[in-house]
């Protein structure tokens, strides 16, 4: 029996995270808080965290910042107690994201996108590498050091380019293009 809600709460965050990928939200959601009461119940660390992320996920694309960082934080800190780098790359990536979004200081934003990078450079996560490095380059923004911004995104988009598959390559392009026009390179 606990092998079957085990492959159940797997099948049902896989459905969740199918949801939100087309942006079907409401759906999203509820299969999710049923992925996390399953993971609860049989204890899987690193599925709760991944799913804790992904709910984190589609609450900040709703706009539900404190609610979506709380679930990062929490997330996180199953990330840290499984000793997954994966998933405490992805809470770090979102926590980061988050707090931008809340307007909290820049700086602890850059602290985690710096981290995630780091992390994902040690474990050879490309996509981490990518968007930590996307996170660090918004904050560098946010904080006016625009050409550090600049550095940190066209790291990214060097990664992108050699052609290693970074699922949601377009967010990471689109946030590039965020940092050329907050220093007034609308061509390139």
């Amino acid at each position: 029996q606990l092998g079957d809600r085990f492959q159940t709460g797997m099948k049902v965050g896989n459905i969740g995270q199918a949801y939100a990928e087309i942006g079907q939200y409401e759906r999203a959601e509820r299969h999710l808080r049923k992925a996390i009461e399953l993971c609860r119940q049989v204890e899987d660390v690193s599925g709760l965290s991944d799913v804790l992320t992904t709910l984190g996920q589609v609450l900040l694309y709703q706009g539900q910042v404190p609610a979506a960082r709380t679930l990062f934080n929490e997330s996180l800190e199953v990330a840290l107690k499984a000793q997954s780098a994966y998933s405490e790359m992805r809470s770090r990536i979102y926590l980061g994201m988050a707090k931008l979004e809340g307007g909290e200081p820049a700086e602890s934003a850059l602290q985690e996108g710096s981290i995630a990078t780091e992390l994902s450079r040690r474990s050879d996560m490309p996509q981490g590498v990518v968007f930590g490095l996307m996170v660090m380059a918004r904050a560098l923004s946010s904080l006016g050091k625009k050409e550090e911004a600049l550095q940190r995104s066209s790291e990214a988009m060097a990664l992108v380019a050699t052609g290693t598959p970074i699922v949601g390559v377009e967010e990471a392009l689109h946030e590039h293009a965020k940092v050329l026009r907050d220093l007034g390179r609308t061509t390139e």
